[in-house]
């Protein structure tokens, strides 16, 4: 059984297609490219005829699944695991979505949310910003500044930080598809690095490619402490080809975002090409890497 969605325009935006119990969600970016499942496909045209697909894995833990992914791995402000503080910011979006009565349990219209967007996933986008901040860019952002034209003592009177959640949060909603934001909280909640392997330190073990690790000390997400935790499993293993930088920042989770200053010649340096030597010697990974 086929399931389609269609967007405001009329154009095709999903297909879920149920069989012997099991469901696939595609999501159809334009006629060149789609979303299936953890695969993004992108079509070879000929013609206005698909001669060909290019399928790229969207898999989190192809870093360890598949060791030849990449020969290079940059990841900035992310984890092993996510952990129960994450789950927790993304579990009151995924409520306040599913609990919105214009949610419609995900028989909405789109053209509905487009038009008005949808209270339910503005609250959760709420949430979501006070996670990606911290409390020193909230304070030298807005302060305990108030909206001028709002008096101290009105009940829906604002201070700027109350403005800016509101400003974001129902803009957003007006664009984003709420099944999307739900899908994305769902495969961030259950993100593990070692699933499928009896321990982390087996998971990481498979790692092959060069792994530079960049967190940022005021990153309430992801704590510093979680990408520190994946460096120390690898040097104490003697896996030479892993390095960590530890950004000084207040900003927050949106540092990597926002202060790229801070870190962009390190990723440069990481990806500049290394000399090519004719006799590149014995392999600077330990016996106990595989």
């Amino acid at each position: 059984v086929a399931t389609y969605r269609y967007d405001y325009q009329g154009n095709r935006v999903s297909k879920q297609v149920t069989q012997n119990g099991n469901t696939e969600t595609t999501l159809y970016i334009d006629r060149f490219a789609e979303v299936r499942g953890e695969q993004l496909i992108e079509y070879v045209l000929a013609d206005d005829r698909r001669v060909a697909d290019i399928r790229k894995s969207f898999d989190p833990n192809a870093l360890v699944t598949n060791p030849k992914f990449a020969d290079k791995i940059i990841v900035m402000a992310s984890t092993y695991a996510t952990q129960p503080w994450a789950i927790a910011f993304n579990k009151v979006a995924q409520e306040a979505i599913l609990k919105d009565p214009d949610f419609k349990n995900g028989y909405y219209e789109p053209e509905d949310i487009h038009e008005n967007g949808l209270s339910g996933m503005a609250i959760g986008r709420m949430a979501g910003h006070i996670s990606f901040l911290s409390h020193h860019s909230m304070e030298q952002k807005f302060g305990r500044e108030y909206k001028r034209n709002d008096g101290l003592f009105e009940l829906f009177g604002k201070f700027q930080v109350e403005s800016y959640l509101e400003y974001n949060g129902y803009n957003f909603t007006k664009w984003f598809d709420p099944l999307s934001y739900l899908y994305i909280t769902k495969a961030i909640n259950i993100f593990d690095l070692g699933r499928g392997f009896d321990t982390l330190e087996d998971a990481l073990a498979k790692i092959q490619s060069e792994l530079y690790l960049i967190s940022f000390s005021n990153d309430m997400l992801f704590l510093p402490s979680e990408m520190s935790k994946i460096d120390m499993m690898l040097k104490a293993r003697h896996f030479k080809k892993c390095d960590l930088l530890e950004v000084e920042s207040d900003y927050g989770h949106d540092a990597f975002l926002v202060e790229i200053d801070k870190f962009d010649d390190y990723v440069r340096a990481a990806l500049k090409p290394k000399p090519q030597v004719s006799n590149p010697g014995p392999s600077p990974m330990h016996d106990n890497i595989v």
